[in-house]
């Protein structure tokens, strides 16, 4: 009930052309020193799993957003972006991914962009919180499109490293879709040395890795990004970090692509068309017409737009060379 009054707050001043006063809004820290200010058009779910606070509102911005632990995670207006980014990437460069396991992903879309390729046989998605999921079947459902009712999909309520630990399975592509590392949060264990190397061993032969990577701006790249780059660079042969600019997150959004048997920059230099053309289908989709297939599909990524989150700006070139933070189940890092 506290928090409820904490979290949600009624505008008592605001500059001009902001926030109305009186509206119902929602502040989230940023970073250290600046907060958004979100003005709130309804609510549709608050409550307090047993893992995390857990509220899926209307924004007057940015459509239906959800939030864990006051962190935005995704937004109606955007998350297209951030999901497509995390996925296409990995499953164009695998040769042929047929076994594709999700961590984490409660709301549905990264088993959307995934259920797009007609390589994949089977998706696991593996999510701690049943809350969010069940939280997100109901209302977001621009999210998920029908991928909750796909016959390929098998969902399991339960934590990703005991389910990793346990499986006998070697994946094609595993992806990251956890929540980012914060201190008394349910993932932070999932971004360490030891996690990885737990994980390398359940990929198959050309088997690929990607996770999200925390917000990567000028001030925000040290905390979570360059440490997840470092770590996965610790554990695996060839590792890339890519970006891009998720605009409810205020920031840039980095993503980290790993493999010991695949060449992980494939999107800088593979005939990336020509993948999309041969791979991407999404005509059982929610609404879906007959000429949802190939480039048609993605709304974010093309050829070009793929490269030039491969492009490293010069001042995130200079902090990777000072930052060589390696992420430890004794020595975590957390996202403010």
């Amino acid at each position: 009930f506290f928090f409820f009054f904490f979290f949600f707050f009624r505008v008592r001043k605001m500059p001009q052309d902001g926030v109305s006063i009186g509206s119902l809004a929602i502040n989230e820290l940023i970073i250290p020193g600046v907060s958004g200010c979100y003005e709130i058009s309804d609510i549709f779910y608050t409550g307090q799993s047993e893992f995390q606070k857990v509220h899926v509102v209307d924004l007057k911005a940015f459509g239906r957003t959800l939030f864990l632990d006051q962190k935005m995670q995704s937004s109606a207006s955007d998350e297209f972006i951030y999901h497509e980014s995390l996925v296409y990437p990995a499953l164009l460069t695998h040769p042929n991914p047929k076994n594709v396991l999700i961590l984490g992903g409660g709301e549905g879309g990264t088993s959307r962009e995934a259920l797009r390729f007609k390589s994949v046989e089977r998706l696991v998605m593996v999510d701690i919180d049943e809350v969010v999921v069940e939280t997100s079947k109901q209302f977001l459902t621009s999210y998920h499109r029908g991928a909750w009712e796909n016959s390929r999909l098998e969902v399991v309520i339960g934590c990703a490293k005991k389910y990793l630990e346990e499986t006998d399975v070697k994946w094609d592509v595993i992806i990251g879709d956890l929540a980012d590392p914060t201190d008394g949060g349910p993932c932070y264990l999932l971004y360490t040395v030891e996690f990885y190397k737990m994980l390398a061993e359940k990929l198959a032969p050309n088997g690929i890795f990607v996770t999200q990577s925390g917000p990567c701006g000028l001030y925000s790249v040290d905390e979570v990004c360059l440490p997840v780059y470092n770590t996965l660079s610790e554990v695996f042969k060839n590792t890339t970090l890519y970006h891009a600019h998720c605009p409810a997150f205020f920031d840039h959004y980095a993503f980290t692509m790993a493999s010991n048997d695949v060449d992980t920059n494939f999107c800088r230099n593979g005939d990336v068309v020509k993948r999309i053309e041969e791979r991407v289908d999404a005509t059982h989709e929610t609404d879906a017409t007959p000429e949802d297939v190939g480039a048609a599909v993605p709304r974010s990524v093309d050829e070009e737009t793929l490269q030039s989150y491969f492009i490293w700006p010069k001042w995130l070139k200079d902090k990777s060379k000072e930052n060589k933070t390696i992420i430890r189940d004794d020595s975590p890092s957390y996202l403010s």
